[in-house]
């Protein structure tokens, strides 16, 4: 699990990207945020300071989310890492279900600090109820 851990960080610390923005500007964020938790906890209190207000939507394939695999499987990354062969995937589930928890807490804890919203949308369900969501937070004073 560290070496799954650590291929899925490598290559994630391009930085995000640095705009003038308006003064007061409500950013929104979409994205997995599989990323260096410290690294997104400085950029959105940097916004924050800077009298930004925003919103995190965490997108997330229910596979990535629940580790669904048994047997041997070959991962494979689609950022640069290299193949990771699990002889048993099942018997990480429990540990991979407790980062993941772990780290949604981390982006919820980040959210919060910051007076910003999180939210999550899972791939297989309809987009409308997130969207939604995002949109009467957006209508928030």
């Amino acid at each position: 699990l560290p070496r799954l851990a650590a291929e899925l960080a490598a290559g994630q610390d391009e930085p995000l990207p640095e705009r003038d923005l308006p003064r007061n500007a409500q950013l929104v964020l979409l994205s997995d945020f599989l990323m260096d938790l410290a690294q997104l906890e400085r950029q959105v209190r940097h916004w924050r300071d800077r009298g930004h207000t925003g919103h995190l939507l965490q997108i997330v394939d229910p596979a990535e989310e629940v580790l669904p695999y048994q047997g041997r499987v070959q991962f494979v990354g689609l950022e640069g890492e290299g193949p990771l062969l699990v002889s048993e995937a099942g018997s990480l589930r429990h540990d991979y279900a407790r980062c993941v928890a772990e780290h949604r807490a981390g982006l919820v804890s980040i959210a919060r600090a910051a007076g910003w919203s999180f939210a999550v949308h899972h791939t297989d369900q309809s987009a409308s109820p997130a969207l939604l969501g995002l949109y009467a937070a957006l209508a928030q004073p």
